[in-house]
């Protein structure tokens, strides 16, 4: 899940269908809302989240993050779409 707004951590995991939450973003990600993630069915451990300050990545279930932004002007993602590769 994550959460659009400022002043709070942004991605939330749950094991037992919405009861609990646990913070996986744990102050990593930038204070900014947070609009969507994408899972890829192969590799559920790899998440990619988009924001308002780009596309961020964690390849450990949100463990570490990183931003895929590189060199590119940072602005609000509001969507995501994984493709498979076919």
């Amino acid at each position: 899940m994550t959460v659009a707004n400022f002043g709070a951590h942004h991605v939330f995991r749950s094991k037992d269908s919405g009861l609990t939450w646990i913070d996986i973003d744990r102050g990593q990600l930038p204070d900014v809302p947070h609009h969507a993630i994408a899972i890829p069915a192969a590799k559920p451990l790899t998440l990619y989240v988009c924001s308002d300050a780009g596309v961020h990545t964690s390849t450990d279930a949100g463990g570490t993050w990183k931003s895929l932004t590189r060199n590119l002007p940072t602005v609000p993602i509001v969507d995501l779409v994984y493709h498979e590769k076919g």
